[in-house]
């Protein structure tokens, strides 16, 4: 090296100053003079500490020559390719198709850059790769000299990455579209950013691009202003919600589910609607409901054709009910006639005489407006705070006679100051009448004498009222006791019975959030528990 010149040495800058002597630096570092040797340990070891620093390179590093062939590669190169000695890079790499090799060519004696070409590698050690491939022109003095410098990028993870997501993307879209839904995203103003095609066809006025139109242009005011609601309140909120919606062009029902599509950091970026048809759904409700009411007019018609037959049954005792206040009037009032017409009329006893026909007449009153509201037609069951003890008293208005005029003793035992129950009187009292009537026909099927029934209320427990009708005739058959409740199921012969009493009686009870029990003794007789809920 002549005195004067500046070498490079170990990628640092070198001047010889005089004999055994360097002058070292960098550009713009200050210089200083050190001695020959020392210049070349620096030189090699600042040479190792970047070859170690590209050694830690996790891509493979390799500087290749006209041939393509290695000139020098870093440790991950020599470790993720085997078997390189003498043989081109282009050859390692699998370029089969010389691709490769036509692009690196052209870099020679230039500084131009090959960016992201990708390669396909196959071992058996590691299976298939993919590769990124960047490379460089390096220019020298001497063009002989020429290198390109390649950097190979393993890919293969980020690859499967970007092909699984493709393929969800395609699923995606598939599912999108492939579903009977209406699916589409708008943002905050209700502008639409995507709408499948399931949602397209349902709006024929979006046509053409859908991004950027707003939902105001498909729709009304009214139905716009809702909508907007629901948007805004999701937004706000962070939680999805749904709501039913009726479109006004065909009269089609839907539901629609709005959702939250959030950013990682929990940003609400837009909203997912989906809009399900639920229009056969809608109508089958419809239908279901309209048969529920038709059946509740036809149980209503049922519940009255039974109270009017148990009334039927009542008849004669309420006639006999009916003809003893009817005498007693009778009598009052032909005794005031003859007073009259043989002109000796007490002026001072007729206002008793006549107090008692009127309280004979309210009698008769109150019995026909019981029998008038026990005929009532119930559209629904009346509910309010009652004793049972007064639906039983009134109860024995109607049928009390009739168990005297049969001779069937009836023994009473009605709790004093029984909780109230919520229930409805009338209904309650049918269910009475029924079972009273069934009893009564136990003990005439059963027995020539020695007939009772005995009825008692008691609280069953803290929290319920009972009260139990008893009698002792034969007792229900086993084989039939799992029937008596149906509708229509009777014992009677032909024209004696409907066969809806009891049926008629456990809906009533069940109304009443109540329940029946029956005990039966063969040949002893059977007892009827109806079990209510008290008022809260």
């Amino acid at each position: 090296m002549v005195s004067g010149q500046w070498a490079v040495v170990g990628g640092l800058e070198v001047r010889e100053w005089r004999i055994g002597e360097w002058r070292i630096g960098e550009k713009n570092w200050g210089m200083k003079t050190v001695n020959v040797d020392d210049a070349i340990e620096i030189c090699r070891r600042e040479k190792r500490f970047l070859e170690n620093i590209i050694d830690m390179v996790p891509e493979s590093l390799v500087v290749v020559n006209k041939d393509l062939r290695i000139k020098k590669a870093n440790r991950t190169f020599y470790e993720t390719f085997q078997n390189v000695t003498g043989r081109s890079l282009c050859d390692i790499l699998q370029d089969k198709e010389g691709k490769l090799a036509c692009e690196l060519t052209r870099l020679f004696g230039t500084e131009d850059m090959l960016e992201k070409f990708e390669l396909h590698y196959w071992s058996e050690k590691l299976g298939d790769l993919t590769f990124e491939i960047t490379a460089r022109g390096i220019i020298h003095a001497d063009a002989e000299e020429a290198e390109v410098l390649v950097v190979a990028r393993d890919r293969t993870e980020r690859k499967m990455a970007e092909e699984a997501l493709l393929e969800s993307e395609e699923k995606y879209s598939s599912l999108v579209e492939s579903t009977e839904d209406s699916i589409y995203l708008v943002d905050r103003n209700c502008g639409y950013l995507f709408a499948n095609k399931k949602y397209l066809s349902r709006v024929p006025l979006l046509t053409g691009k859908v991004k950027g139109r707003k939902y105001s242009e498909v729709h009304s005011k009214e139905e716009t202003k809702r909508f907007a609601d629901k948007v805004k309140e999701v937004f706000e909120t962070g939680k999805s919600l749904f709501y039913e919606y009726r479109n006004p062009r065909d009269g089609r029902y839907f539901v629609r589910t709005l959702s939250p599509v959030k950013e990682p950091g929990g940003i609400i970026t837009a909203l997912t609607v989906i809009s399900k048809d639920i229009t056969n759904r809608k109508l089958s409700e419809e239908k279901l409901e309209k048969a529920y009411q038709d059946m509740k007019a036809t149980t209503a018609q049922l519940v009255h054709n039974e109270k009017m037959s148990a009334l039927g049954e009542l008849t004669a005792s309420v006639a006999h009910e009916l003809n003893q206040p009817l005498n007693n009037i009778k009598i009052s009032s032909q005794s005031l006639l003859r007073d009259i017409n043989k002109n000796r009329l007490d002026i001072n006893a007729l206002p008793q005489d006549l107090k008692e026909v009127v309280e004979q007449v309210n009698k008769m009153a109150g019995i026909v407006d019981h029998m008038r509201i026990f005929t009532r037609r119930l559209e629904g069951m009346n509910m309010e705070e009652i004793d049972i003890n007064e639906s039983i008293t009134n109860m024995f208005v109607l049928i009390g006679s009739q168990l005297r005029s049969h001779n069937i003793p009836l023994c009473q035992e009605l709790a004093p100051d029984l909780r109230k129950i919520l229930g409805d009187s009338i209904g309650l009292e049918q269910v009475l009448t029924n079972l009273m009537i069934n009893a009564r026909g136990a003990v005439e099927d059963f027995r020539e004498t020695g007939r009772i029934i005995e009825i008692r209320s008691f609280m069953n427990n803290e929290n319920e009222v009972a009260v139990s009708i008893k009698d002792n005739g034969g007792g229900i058959p086993s084989h039939i006791r799992d029937r008596i409740f149906e509708p229509f199921f009777t014992t009677k012969p032909p024209g004696q019975g409907t066969g809806l009493g009891l049926g008629v009686s456990l809906k009533i009870i069940e109304e009443h959030n109540g329940r029946i029990e029956l005990e039966v003794e063969e040949g002893k007789g059977s007892m009827f528990t109806i079990i209510l809920p008290i008022a809260e």
